[in-house]
C-alpha cells in the first residue's frame, strides 16, 4: 500500500475518509479531490466516479473484521516520512457507519448487534488507536473527525442499536479530545452531526414497516417535502469545519453542527 510521493496530491494534506462509495464519503472526497489533497478512501467497494483522480486511492477492507485494522497504519504510511511527504497534516475522516438491525430490541439476534458495533463504534476506535500511534512523535496538524448524528441525542423506537453506537462515539470523541489535551502534540478530535440527507442509508429507512420503525412515514414526508439536504451541499460544509476547527472556533471534542456553519 506504499504509493509514495509522487503523483499523490499537490497541498501537502493527506485525507484518510471511511465509507466512500456514495452519500457523504463520496462527496467529500470529490471536494478534496478537487483541491488537489492526497485521498485514500477506505471500504468495501471502490467508488467509480473517483478511479480518475490521480490523488485519490482506495484501500479494501471490511470494517466489520476489525482484525484487519491492525497493522493497518504502518503498512500503509511506514515508509513515508509523514511530516516530509504531507507537511500540511494528515486527517481521518471515520464517516462509515450502518443502520441495521432495525427493530425491536427483543428481535434482534447478537450477530447482528455485533456487527452494528463492529462497523459504528469499533473500527473507528481502532482507527483512530493506530492513527494516534502513528504520528504520536509527529508536530505537524493532526486531526479527527468523526461524523455522527442526531441519533446520538435523541432515542428512537426501532433505532436502539444505531443510537448507543453514535452516542457512544460522541463520548469517545471528548473522552479522546481530553486525553489529547495531556499530549506534547496532540492531535484535534472533533465529532460532526451532518444533518439528514438524500443518501442511500435514507432509501433505506424508508423501507422499513411501522412495525420495525415506528417513525417511517415522517421520514418519507422529508423526501416527499424536499426536506433532505444534498449530500455535496453537507460536503462543502464539513470542508469548512475542516478549516475553521484548527483556529479555535470550536473546543477539541464538541459535537459541530453542520447546519450551523
Amino acid at each position: 500500500m506504499n504509493y509514495g510521493r509522487e503523483g499523490f496530491g499537490n497541498t501537502g494534506k493527506l485525507f484518510v475518509v471511511t465509507g466512500v462509495s456514495s452519500g457523504l464519503g463520496l462527496e467529500l472526497c470529490r471536494l478534496l479531490l478537487e483541491q488537489g489533497n492526497g485521498v485514500v478512501g477506505l471500504g468495501r467497494r471502490k467508488p467509480a466516479e473517483l478511479e480518475a483522480w490521480p490523488f485519490f486511492r482506495f484501500v479494501r477492507l471490511d470494517l466489520e473484521n476489525t482484525s484487519e485494522l491492525e497493522g493497518l497504519w504502518v503498512e500503509l504510511c511506514s515508509p513515508w516520512s509523514l511530516p516530509d511527504v504531507f507537511p500540511g497534516g494528515v486527517t481521518l475522516v471515520n464517516n462509515s457507519a450502518v443502520l441495521d438491525p432495525v427493530g425491536p430490541l427483543k428481535h434482534m439476534k447478537g450477530v447482528d448487534v455485533s456487527r452494528h458495533l463492529a462497523v459504528n463504534l469499533v473500527a473507528p476506535l481502532l482507527l483512530t488507536s493506530g492513527f494516534l500511534q502513528l504520528t504520536a512523535q509527529y508536530s505537524f496538524p493532526k486531526a479527527v473527525y468523526n461524523i455522527t448524528s442526531g441519533a446520538a441525542l435523541r432515542g428512537k423506537a426501532g433505532w436502539t442499536a444505531y443510537c448507543a453506537s453514535k452516542a457512544a462515539l460522541n463520548r469517545w470523541t471528548e473522552s479522546l479530545a481530553l486525553e489529547q489535551s495531556l499530549e506534547q502534540y496532540p492531535v484535534l478530535v472533533f465529532a460532526i452531526d451532518p444533518g439528514i440527507m438524500d443518501t442511500p442509508m435514507q432509501e433505506q429507512i424508508r423501507s422499513y414497516q411501522p412495525s420495525e420503525f415506528p417513525l417511517v412515514e415522517q421520514f418519507k414526508g422529508y423526501k416527499e417535502e424536499g426536506g433532505l439536504l444534498q449530500p455535496r451541499l453537507v460536503a462543502q460544509r464539513v470542508l469548512q469545519i475542516f478549516l475553521e476547527a484548527p483556529l479555535g472556533r470550536w473546543a477539541p471534542g464538541t459535537v459541530v453542527i453542520a447546519s450551523e456553519i
